[in-house]
């Protein structure tokens, strides 16, 4: 089983100073056919229908109409959802070259985002050489995504305890990242101190954690 992201090292943004504000927004999923009501399996993350993405102009959702959110929430899709959630609906990022990862081409679905993802030090690829944009987001990989989007690419979370989540002992991958998200408030796990790292994020996880992490509404 694949763990990513790679942590990259400091870049030029800075946690306190030189970041455009998060605006609090319209949230993350909006009036789709398909909504559930959507959490991060907690119920301190619950969101109310028809709050959400599509309202704020983050998400178009899987097709007209639709959220699909008990679909995975693949890397390149992942892309788009942190830059719009961080910069706000109408950013654009530069031009895809197609020389960043060697598997994203510069006319590959959501290739601009992937790139200025890594522009921004917030990924590294799933290895030195590739993003992997059709694999599917894991929970352990996610902390790490919000994170770095919310605070910076030089930003590093405390050092992990172990004892938040049953699951996520203090040498688990990803183990600060994960313990900060549910520190900031952001995750509740996905039941009684479980935050199951290496499940798949849904469409609908997704929504509340940038909801949360972004204090969209």
């Amino acid at each position: 089983m694949q763990h990513s992201d790679r942590v990259v090292g400091a870049h030029t943004r800075d946690r306190r100073t030189g970041r455009m504000p998060h605006r609090r927004r319209a949230g993350c999923i909006g009036n789709l056919d398909d909504q559930s009501r959507t959490s991060d399996t907690s119920p301190s993350n619950n969101l109310a229908p028809g709050t959400g993405c599509p309202a704020n102009g983050i998400t178009a959702g899987c097709r007209a109409g639709y959220y699909c959110p008990q679909a995975a929430t693949l890397r390149s899709e992942m892309a788009v959802f942190l830059l719009k959630s961080e910069h706000g609906s109408a950013y654009a990022p530069p031009a895809a070259t197609g020389s960043v990862f060697d598997d994203v081409s510069s006319g590959a679905f959501a290739a601009a985002w992937i790139e200025q993802l890594a522009a921004e030090g917030i990924t590294g690829g799933c290895t030195p050489t590739k993003y992997c944009p059709n694999a599917a987001v894991r929970r352990s990989e996610m902390a790490v995504f919000l994170l770095k989007t919310k605070h910076g690419s030089d930003y590093t979370p405390p050092p992990a305890t172990g004892d938040v989540f049953d699951d996520v002992p203090s040498g688990a991958f990803a183990a600060a990242w994960i313990e900060e998200l549910s520190a900031e408030g952001i995750t509740g796990g996905c039941g009684p101190r479980k935050y199951c790292p290496d499940n798949i994020v849904t469409r609908e996880q997704m929504a509340a954690l940038i909801v949360h992490t972004f204090g969209l509404q």
